[in-house]
């Protein structure tokens, strides 16, 4: 059985340990109240004796036996937590480190060096798209190659799909509260910020267009994405962001 599954198996079983504790000492209230003590023990008062130190006896151990259990439980319940957790850390930096991953990433990157080759004026280009004029010129020119690799070459639109598919999943992930932000900001963080920011163009020409095909009616297929970088972004209003 895989150890995941085993304690959860261990959360149960000490569960049920717990509420057979308690209803085995309801059930000795029951027997053992002062009328039936009577009849049990035939009017002997040594018999008397000793079902009052057996109820006694169970009335202290039981309690700490069913809390017991249920601390067990709820510390097998977070173990289990903790495992699936970082199994899903694994698989995320897995993911991201796969082959077809670092294609798509070459692929997106390619744009943004195009833009530059064509509209940059020597400067750095942290220098230069520091200007949030030619940052919005960058953003609208991913776009506009993304929709032209869509009819002309899908190969490579299919691969930078893959990299948008990637940051929603984990922001899935995030939004049904599988993943803690801090752990997460150390796997993508500004990564993660920086890729909604440059795709923004493109979230807002899918978004026109799901609404003009569908009166309005279509879920934004990239809310998780924007949230969990709103998130990371109200993270970094508190603290300084770590490097990458």
């Amino acid at each position: 059985m895989h150890r995941d599954e085993m304690r959860w198996s261990n959360a149960i079983t000490a569960l049920c340990g717990a509420i057979a504790a308690l209803v085995l000492l309801y059930l000795l209230a029951l027997v053992l109240d002062s009328g039936r003590v009577d009849a049990l023990s035939g009017q002997n008062d040594r018999v008397r004796a000793f079902l009052e130190l057996g109820y006694f006896v169970a009335n202290i151990a039981l309690p700490i036996i069913a809390v017991a259990a249920l601390i067990f439980a709820r510390g097998q319940i977070q173990e289990a937590r903790n495992a699936r957790r970082a199994a899903l850390y694994t698989n995320i930096d897995s993911r991201w480190s796969e082959p077809r991953m670092s294609r798509a990433r070459r692929n997106f990157f390619k744009i943004i060096e195009d833009f530059i080759v064509e509209h940059g004026d020597g400067r750095p280009i942290s220098e230069y798209l520091a200007d949030a004029a030619n940052y919005r010129k960058l953003q609208l020119y991913i776009a506009k190659q993304l929709s032209d690799m869509k009819h002309n070459a899908y190969m490579r639109f299919e691969s930078i799909m893959l990299l948008i598919d990637y940051l929603d999943w984990v922001a899935v992930l995030w939004k049904r509260g599988l993943l803690d932000l801090d752990d997460l900001d150390h796997l993508l963080g500004l990564v993660f910020v920086d890729m909604n920011r440059l795709l923004e163009a493109h979230f807002e020409s899918v978004r026109a267009t799901n609404r003009s095909m569908h009166n309005g009616k279509m879920p934004d297929p990239y809310a998780a994405i924007s949230e969990l970088a709103a998130a990371f972004q109200a993270h970094y209003a508190t603290r300084q962001p770590p490097a990458h």
